[in-house]
């Protein structure tokens, strides 16, 4: 599955996701914010009928996070959880790291150890 949402020739956001038998894998490019919040809020929302035991965040190419972005990845890591299944981080870039550090969210998630330098 792919969505994105574009501005001028010029990508805002992108949202890919990858599935095999033990984990969903979403790849999440450009800005998370108020704009396009609600794509990424279904999709992931979508992800709650697979039957799968890791859903991997991959966050290398976020240019930004809103607090929107950031309530998502909450509400999901929390949908994860009473599903029995993890919800894991992968790379997230310096625009998400600030911004979950900022909001006190840093140590709420977990995070794929080979991609942390």
């Amino acid at each position: 599955m792919q969505n994105s949402i574009m501005n001028r020739s010029e990508l805002v956001f992108r949202l890919d996701v990858e599935r095999d038998a033990e984990q969903v894998i979403v790849h999440l490019a450009g800005e998370i914010d108020l704009a396009n919040v609600r794509l990424l809020r279904e999709a992931l929302m979508a992800l709650d009928d697979e039957s799968v035991h890791r859903v991997l965040i991959d966050l290398a190419d976020v240019a930004f996070i809103g607090s929107c972005g950031l309530a998502v990845l909450v509400a999901t890591s929390k949908r994860c959880r009473a599903h029995g299944r993890e919800m894991v981080l992968r790379a997230p870039s310096q625009a998400v790291v600030f911004a979950l550090a900022s909001s006190g969210l840093l140590r709420t998630f977990r995070y794929d150890a080979e991609s942390l330098d």
